[in-house]
This record gives C-alpha cells, sequence and structure tokens, in this order.
C-alpha cells in the first residue's frame, strides 16, 4: 500500500514550489513591464528630439512654458524608466539571494532534522523512536515490539542508550552539514572567484533588510514612468487644441 506524504512534508513542498513560482512570475513581469519602459524611453526620447529640432514651428503653437512643461515629463519620463531598471535589476538580485538563503535553512525538510530537541527529557521510548524515525530515517521497528517484553534495568539501560544514539546521531548529521556547506562556499569561491566576505553574507549573515524597499521603489517608478509619458502626450494635444 502506497503511503501518503505527511501533511508537514506536504506543506513544505508547496511552500517550496510556491516560492520558485513567485520567481518565475516576477522575472516574467520584469521582461513584460522593461518591454514597455523601454518602449516608453525610446518614444520620449523621440519625443523630445522632435521638440528640439522643430523649436521654430513648435513655439508657434505653444507657449514657452508649455514647451518646457512637456519637454520636463519626457525628461522624467526617460530618468524614472532607467532608474526603474536599475532598482528592479538590484531587487531581483536581492530576490534570488533570499530564495536560496530561504533554501538553505531549509535544507533538512528534505534530509535529516538538524534542530536542537532536548532529548534527555523525553521517557517516552515509543516517541523516541519517532523521532529516530522522522529525523534520520532510522527503522527501529523490531526493537519497538522487543522493548514491550523488556523488564527492570533493561528497559532504562535501553531507554538511555536510544537517547545516546541520537544526540550522536544528531551531532554527526550537524557537522556533515558544515562539512557540506564549507565545501559548497570552497566550490563557489573557486568557481565564481568570490571572496569569503560574499559568500558568508549569502549563507550565514544574509540580510532580507531593503528588498521591501526595493519593490516599492520599483513599482512606483514603474507607474510614474508611465504617467509622465501619459501627461506629455496628453498636454501635447491638449495644449495644441487650446492654443
Amino acid at each position: 500500500m502506497n503511503q501518503r506524504a505527511s501533511p508537514s512534508k506536504t506543506i513544505k513542498q508547496l511552500c517550496l514550489s510556491s516560492i520558485e513560482n513567485t520567481k518565475d512570475d516576477i522575472e516574467y513581469i520584469f521582461n513584460k513591464s522593461d518591454s514597455l519602459v523601454v518602449w516608453l524611453i525610446g518614444y520620449s526620447i523621440t519625443g523630445i528630439t522632435l521638440v528640439i529640432s522643430n523649436l521654430t514651428d513648435f513655439v508657434s503653437y505653444y507657449k514657452t512654458f508649455e514647451i518646457h512643461l512637456i519637454l520636463t515629463c519626457f525628461v522624467l519620463t526617460i530618468i524614472s524608466g532607467v532608474v526603474y531598471r536599475i532598482i528592479y535589476f538590484f531587487y531581483q538580485m536581492k530576490f534570488r539571494n533570499s530564495m536560496n538563503h530561504f533554501k538553505l535553512l531549509l535544507t533538512e525538510w528534505n534530509s535529516m532534522s538538524l534542530n536542537d530537541i532536548d532529548i534527555d527529557s523525553i521517557e517516552n521510548v515509543d516517541e523516541i523512536l519517532y523521532l529516530l524515525n522522522k529525523n534520520f530515517g532510522l527503522d527501529f521497528s523490531k526493537l519497538k515490539k522487543s522493548y514491550k517484553d523488556f523488564e527492570g534495568d533493561t528497559k532504562i539501560e535501553t531507554l538511555n542508550s536510544l537517547k545516546t544514539y541520537y544526540k550522536n546521531f544528531h551531532e554527526w548529521a550537524k557537522n556533515d552539514f558544515k562539512i557540506g556547506l564549507k565545501e559548497v562556499k570552497h566550490a563557489m569561491k573557486t568557481s565564481f572567484n568570490l571572496s569569503d566576505k560574499k559568500i558568508n553574507k549569502i549563507y550565514d549573515n544574509y540580510s532580507a533588510k531593503g528588498i521591501n524597499f526595493l519593490s516599492i521603489a520599483s513599482k512606483t517608478l514603474m507607474i510614474s514612468c508611465f504617467l509622465f509619458f501619459i501627461i506629455s502626450i496628453v498636454l501635447v494635444v491638449i495644449l495644441y487644441i487650446l492654443n
């Protein structure tokens, strides 16, 4: 009979899958919005070029401050668009680092648990056997059956032995994780020529500080770029009609 995945493992896998989908969505949105921004910047540069190259004709239709206002909106469109692309680039980098750090912290989801447990306070052998199986994949089902027949000191010795075994295995798992992480850092250092400080920042002391600011700033600049371009076009049309 096929056993279904536990609820905790399922929700964790769904969470990781959701994060991956979010990354894909961000890349898709950036590609589409970046194309739009490039289009707006291009048309704004064209608009400025037309105004300047045909300044004499524009002066006959628009007042000086109106021309300044139109040019200002075009310039603001270009500036906000360029800054948006820069900010969003850093936001993507920050988000990717957050994802890598998130995955690293939750490595034990699909491997051995590295969480510290006060195993000495547990006096229920079934619970210890459950933790050994859940955290390290160790099967003591035969011992569980035999334990029921144990008596007196044998039960106590068996319980203490299981506790010691759990602590030793847990310590080994933590050390093995550190060794694996050290090897990964070394591989990154030699492959990508990264400094120890840069690698440690990614894996050990990473902070997501600023990611919300970059997200809000990029959205604001994107909207500003679009609005400034629309305003500049509306000004050209309305002022022409009014004059």
